[in-house]
């Protein structure tokens, strides 16, 4: 994940900076608890956009560039204290409790402190840059000025760290080069205990001595002229991250002797076209392949058990694979936005297919999934836009969220009696699949809705509304909801903002977080006495919403529940309710709470100066 923010100091100085963390592992959480509302949207911050990487821009003051620069590098250890920091550095600190929900920020710490070895093991590069133009060109890039900048590194595997500071005229892409290494200039390779170490050559094709009998991590990572390798027979391994960002690799065999490729040995080897994988390799490593785009054909081995996890992310160029019968494990990502993989067999011998594995694989136009699978992760086949039919097998018992997010081609599904669950938006943007109104219905779940009327009645037998159904529905102005529905998603009518009146029958016992978010003109709400909580953001920003009644049976109320209610005067709420979240009522600057004497939401509205009438 890399983020970039803006500094300006004063009037007549600039400072930019960036921070980049390379690290899948903590990206799959800080994403997993990012989609459960652990850290709140603003303007100026997110940390991933849909393909997990952010570049959002803001503008904020910033008095002491070299201060946080510092601190970054202190910070490191703490896998937490990362985030706090990024925090700390990117928004005020006045305003950093409004970005943050709490309760799953705690759970997303507890997973953080869980998976710390797991975490640690899979960094690939933490970097902090600061730029400072003291002649106040705002470019990202200046042409000329007086440009100081400040530089910070750890380094994967052995946990070094560095930093360089330096006045430049000038800003290339090549200023950012790592020139340092672990070898003397003089020696073309550090070999140390017949494990090279470091390649310090500098030509297009490099011979490695026989003396070697393994390659160290990192031995080669960074050499950005290289384009071709020659590995002897004496060598037996290859360490993580080995050849990582050898932009220029086009050529490299692997020997026969080799039993193990480390983590990401190929990561960002975007001119490496084809590859043989030796018969004595067991498993394809997590990110081994990872970026590289022009690879073409891949030959594995009868050998390998396991592809590990990003694998192949982001080989556009791969049009078909052969996996064989030995595979038992596909992790998560591991074809992730392979764009040009037509297709692909999954042997028998595998059990589950990850999150996210065959995600972004937009020339996919079909797929077996075999008997042996019992399972199909989160994301697994979303954005498949040429994905036209699939036939899940009796053996699948779970479908996870978003599994065929945006496969808009998809026209024929058979889903078994053995799937129990099927996971939010499943078969969210999935246009093939809607009936003649515009209804993606899948197991009684209304999933999406993609026609053009105003008002609309839902189909009696649907169950739920799933997560964003009818998000963004601009023109629809009423809807009626069956009594079969018992529960609304997240988001599912946000932004619906011609949408004046809705009524919720007494089925429905869960509204979801901002299910009616940005609903401009609803001006009433009748919630019944089934519902139990009211989710985060459920009725933010309904700026034309008046009054409305919390029936008894509610017990919560989530954060910024009716944040942005502008012309709400009035809200009643019993004294069933013993949790109002943070900001429910923020900008709510004429409301009066009516409520029981001594009731927890008389506490609240005391506590936030709100006007009181006991009921």
């Amino acid at each position: 994940m890399k983020i970039r923010t803006s500094f300006v100091t004063n009037s007549s100085s600039y400072c930019s900076a960036e921070i980049m963390i390379d690290n899948p592992v903590l990206l799959e959480i800080l994403t997993k608890y990012r989609e459960k509302g652990a850290f709140i949207r603003y303007d100026g911050f997110d940390l991933f956009d849909h393909m997990g990487c952010c570049e959002r821009d803001g503008v904020f003051t910033y008095d002491d560039t070299e201060l946080a620069f510092t601190a970054y590098s202190a910070y490191l250890d703490s896998v937490t204290d990362i985030i706090h920091l990024i925090l700390d550095i990117i928004v005020p600190e006045s305003e950093q409790d409004d970005l943050v929900n709490e309760t799953v920020f705690s759970e997303c710490e507890e997973e953080l402190h869980a998976r710390a070895e797991e975490i640690n093991r899979s960094y690939v590069e933490v970097s902090w840059r600061a730029r400072n133009n003291s002649n106040g060109d705002s470019d990202y890039r200046p042409e000329k000025g007086d440009t100081i900048e400040w530089e910070f590194h750890y380094v994967a595997g052995s946990g070094d760290r560095y930093g360089v500071y330096r006045e430049i005229e000038r800003y290339t892409d090549d200023d950012y080069d790592d020139d340092s290494d672990d070898g003397s200039e003089d020696e073309v390779a550090s070999i140390k205990d017949g494990v090279l170490l470091k390649w310090n050559g500098r030509e297009e094709d490099a011979i490695i001595p026989d003396s070697v009998t393994s390659i160290g991590d990192r031995a080669f990572s960074g050499c950005r002229n290289l384009r071709s390798i020659t590995i002897p027979d004496s060598v037996t391994s290859i360490g993580d991250w080995a050849f990582h960002g050898c932009r220029s690799l086009m050529s490299i065999t692997i020997p026969d002797s080799v039993t193990s490729i480390g983590f990401g040995t190929f990561d960002g080897c975007e001119r490496l076209t084809s590859i043989a994988i030796p018969c004595n390799v067991s498993s394809i490593g997590n990110w081994v392949f990872n970026r590289c785009e022009r690879l073409t054909s891949i030959t594995i081995p009868g050998s390998v058990t396991s592809i590990g996890s990003y694998a192949f992310r982001g080989c556009s160029g791969l049009k078909s694979i052969t996996i064989p019968d030995s595979v038992t494990r596909i992790g998560y990502w591991a074809f992730d936005g392979c764009s040009g993989l037509k297709s692909i067999t999954i042997p028998d011998s595998v059990t589950s297919i990850g999150n996210k594995t065959f995600s972004g694989c937009r020339s996919l136009k079909s797929i077996t999934i075999p008997d042996s699978v019992t399972s199909i992760g989160n994301k697994t086949f979303s954005d498949c836009s040429s994905l036209k039919s699939i036939t899940i097998p009796d053996s699948v018992t779970c479908i996870g969220d978003w599994a065929f997010d945006g496969c808009s081609s998809l026209t024929s599904l058979t889903i078994p009696d053995s799937v129990t669950n099927i996971g939010d938006r499943a078969f969210y943007a999935c246009n093939g699949l809607a009936d003649q109104k515009g209804f993606v219905i899948v197991h009684n779940r209304l999933y999406d809705y993609i026609g053009k009327g105003t008002s609309i009645t839902i189909p009696s037998g649907v169950t739920s509304i799933g997560d964003w159904a009818f998000n963004g529905c601009e023109s629809l102005t009423s809807i009626t909801i069956p009594d079969s529905v018992t529960s609304i998603g997240d988001e599912a009518f946000s932004r619906c903002k011609s949408l004046t009146s809705i009524t919720i029958p007494n089925s429905v016992t869960s509204i979801g977080d901002g299910a009616f978010e940005d609903c401009s003109r609803l001006t009433s709400m009748t919630i019944p006495d089934s519902v139990t909580s009211i989710g985060n953001r459920a009725f933010s920003w309904c700026r034309s919403l008046k009054s409305i009644t919390i029936p008894d049976s509610v017990t919560s109320i989530g954060d910024g529940a009716f944040d942005g209610c502008s012309s709400l005067t009035s809200i009643t709420i019993p004294d069933s309710v013993t949790r109002i979240g943070e900001l429910a009522s923020y900008g709510c600057e004429n409301l009066t709470i009516h409520t029981p004497a001594g009731s927890y939401a008389e506490e609240y509205a005391k506590r936030r100066r709100i006007p009181v009438v006991n009921i």
